[in-house]
């Protein structure tokens, strides 16, 4: 733990960090991030669950993490300690994908499901290497929020609570750790565009102009992590791409919670947490998100 009474040392900058550890390198915005960051002056680590990476120049444990599991996340402290003997980052990738699901039909393990793996890993993952962090230098913390945290969007009780909760976690170590130069930040990201996200039969419609790719998200964090101020942190950075939907139409018109034959909300859901097939009147599926 940081002693306050030593003299506060500033975050280092981009350039001198030695290394950065992306958890969750197998998620489509892990893997373009490490894609990008290849190229840079910089060991590159990376964790996965399930999925293992196939990405050259990223340095992987040998076998999956979860970073929920206090067993594995001192497996990553020792992984850490092996390859970074400098200042570096942690970019935070990590959580499970959501469905629209009303509150009263989104179970208990849901959302248990959510909060640990969007706030509990990260929470993990700093409880356990930002000691070492501040050994070698200090560095700096970037983890994936989202606009809903602001919007506080219907449907999405249980996500942006995680959510909410992550940014918190941010701002607190921003301040406890600053000492030790720490600098952390939370990037509230719109929905990513991917392929799970665009077949999903269980998002409204939505605001498909604002979505972000993955490609766009890494850039922003490569960014975000090697350019910006040492001084940048405790921010939650919301990234704005415009659309004219989200300016000219309101939620409820984005995001129909009736449709024209008025069982569309009735039927969103199964009654199990799991979601039903939606469309509009004409049986056309619903894509997206916000």
């Amino acid at each position: 733990m940081p002693n306050k009474y030593e003299k506060t040392r500033v975050p280092p900058k981009g350039s001198d960090l030695t290394g950065v550890l992306v958890t969750g390198a197998s998620s489509d915005i892990g893997k373009e991030l490490c894609k990008r960051l290849e190229g840079r002056q910089l060991k590159v680590l990376g964790t996965y669950n399930t999925h293992r990476p196939r990405e050259s120049d990223v340095i992987l444990p040998p076998e999956g993490m979860d970073l929920s599991d206090d067993a594995d996340l001192q497996k990553l402290r020792s992984f850490t300690e092996q390859h970074l003997h400098g200042p570096f980052a942690v970019v935070h990738c990590v959580g499970d994908f959501w469905e629209h699901v009303p509150l009263d039909r989104c179970s208990l393990e849901r959302a248990r499901r959510m909060v640990t793996s969007h706030y509990l890993t990260l929470y993990g993952v700093l409880h356990r290497l930002l000691p070492y962090m501040a050994k070698v230098g200090g560095g700096r913390v970037l983890a994936l929020s989202c606009t809903s945290t602001g919007f506080n969007y219907p449907d999405m009780a249980a996500f942006t609570s995680a959510k909410a909760a992550l940014e918190t976690l941010i701002k607190c170590v921003a301040n406890e750790w600053a000492p030790s130069g720490v600098a952390a930040n939370a990037i509230a990201l719109s929905t990513i565009g991917t392929t799970k996200v665009l077949d999903s039969p269980s998002k409204p419609m939505s605001d498909q102009e604002a979505y972000i790719m993955p490609s766009e998200a890494a850039e922003f964090i490569e960014e975000l992590l090697l350019f910006a101020s040492p001084f940048l942190s405790g921010n939650v950075v919301r990234p704005l791409k415009h659309s004219h939907t989200f300016y000219n139409t309101g939620y409820f018109q984005r995001n129909p919670r009736i449709s024209s034959d008025k069982t569309w909300y009735k039927n969103r859901d199964r009654g199990d947490g799991s979601a039903a097939q939606q469309g509009d009147a004409a049986g056309r599926p619903l894509r997206g998100r916000r």
